[in-house]
């Protein structure tokens, strides 16, 4: 006896595409994601744009924060080299540190230096020195001369002829002492036309070891009897030579803050981060070598024309490496007994 078995037909195989689909409409069934494609909603955007923002605004204050610190470290080890040298040349010379830069008619310019010894006056068109270790002596030591005490130039190349020069870019030269690497000053090196300062060097440091009263404009030569207008660091004191009993107090460099004008919109060259018209920090290098970083407690004001530790001419132009405010301890340096220049040590 044969059996006949009926199948029973499957209606979504067998019913046309059209009734399919309206059966899902009917039946409420949901597309799988292969047949529907969905995008964001504009609220969902919103809020995604949101949140990437508020990560933003957290990370970036600390990742500013985390490179700042970094460059300050590597500014810290700069200076140190600058101590080394500094100890190895006095080490050679009687234990007298190299004397900072005099332009023409004995005007000091802390962050400037000449750059090599082919000019034993190098621009003093009055000078009577004739050798180059009297140039060092009395005018201010050499960039080639700091060098050869183990100062590291880098890539750092001489200027051309007169009239000639380069300026390089902040981060422009790697491996170099004289670059702060939070300055977005340049570093100039420099033969000027005017043939009155020879070959020099504007770097992002100051150094002012050497310094005293007998030495500054309009007292050149002359000793002590009529206090330099122009030295006003109080007791903040440059560091001489190597046998002062305070040398960790006295200081050899620091970090390059100069107001270059009788105004704030003229030129200014300060390393680290300004806070309106004062630094945020800078970094010092006293005399045996330590280096110690100062912050926003050691500007408690402005840069002002009372706080200033020392002025260039009468253009304006002052460097500060003793802070701002009450604690500032600006004024007529307290030195002691001085020679008249140049005939001490």
């Amino acid at each position: 006896m044969s059996m006949h078995v009926t199948r029973e037909m499957d209606p979504i195989k067998s019913a046309p595409r059209q009734l399919i689909m309206r059966w899902v409409h009917v039946k409420g069934v949901r597309p799988s994601a292969a047949q529907r494609v969905r995008g964001f909603s504009l609220v969902e955007l919103l809020v995604v744009i949101g949140i990437i923002a508020t990560l933003i605004a957290i990370l970036l204050p600390a990742l500013s924060a985390a490179r700042e610190a970094a460059q300050r470290a590597v500014c810290a080890a700069n200076l140190h080299n600058w101590g080394i040298a500094c100890h190895a040349f006095a080490d050679d010379h009687r234990g007298r540190f190299p004397m900072a830069f005099h332009h023409t008619l004995g005007a000091v310019f802390p962050s400037m230096f000449a750059y090599g010894d082919q000019y034993p006056n190098q621009g003093h068109t009055s000078g009577p020195y004739n050798t180059f270790a009297e140039n060092d002596r009395y005018y201010g030591v050499s960039l080639e001369t700091l060098f050869s005490y183990g100062l590291v130039k880098g890539g750092l190349l001489p200027p051309g002829p007169i009239g000639s020069g380069v300026n390089y870019e902040p981060g422009g030269l790697s491996g170099c002492n004289l670059f702060c690497p939070s300055s977005q000053n340049t570093l100039q090196v420099a033969y000027p036309p005017d043939g009155l300062w020879g070959e020099m060097c504007w770097t992002n440091y100051m150094y002012m070891g050497g310094l005293d009263q007998a030495n500054m404009p309009f007292n050149f030569g002359a000793g002590t009897a009529n206090p330099s207008p122009y030295a006003h660091w109080g007791n903040v004191i440059p560091a001489r030579r190597e046998d002062d009993r305070r040398l960790g107090e006295r200081v050899l460099a620091a970090d390059e803050v100069w107001w270059g004008a009788l105004d704030w919109g003229g030129s200014n060259r300060i390393n680290h981060t300004v806070d309106n018209k004062r630094p945020t920090f800078q970094n010092v290098l006293y005399g045996d070598g330590h280096v110690e970083g100062h912050g926003q407690s050691y500007w408690t004001a402005d840069l002002n024309w009372n706080d200033f530790s020392l002025q260039h001419w009468s253009n304006g132009a002052l460097f500060y490496w003793n802070g701002t405010g009450p604690n500032a301890d600006a004024g007529t340096p307290a030195e002691g007994p001085q020679e008249p220049f140049p005939k001490g040590t």
